[in-house]
């Protein structure tokens, strides 16, 4: 089974997104903040993470860099910001690919 893990500050969207890829067959742990994901990431690496870009604490840019430091685990990064600007940096700062909201 592919783990993985998404790391988004929004309950609702968080929810279905994890029900959507759980009913795909997919493990899904999740994290509400960038701190908690960089720690649920470092107890158990998962296949894949998810990410959001705009996090309470820590920015998902700050995330990225963090997990790109020590892993060569796909990021995707999961955001409603359609800036170009915003996908470029996501993509500098070690994400492989980015998906925009709503993920349909």
């Amino acid at each position: 089974m592919i783990s993985l893990l998404f790391i988004e500050d929004d309950d609702a969207i968080r929810l279905a997104l994890r029900l959507a890829l759980e009913d795909e067959g997919y493990e899904v742990r999740e994290a509400p903040d960038g701190r908690s994901g960089l720690t649920a990431f470092a107890e158990s690496e998962p296949d894949l993470v998810l990410l959001d870009l705009r996090l309470p604490d820590l920015s998902g840019f700050e995330v990225c860099r963090s997990l790109r430091a020590n892993s060569i685990v796909p990021i995707i990064i999961v955001t409603a910001q359609t800036d170009t600007y915003d996908l470029v940096a996501g993509l500098e700062a070690g994400a492989d690919d980015y998906v925009t909201k709503p993920v349909v």
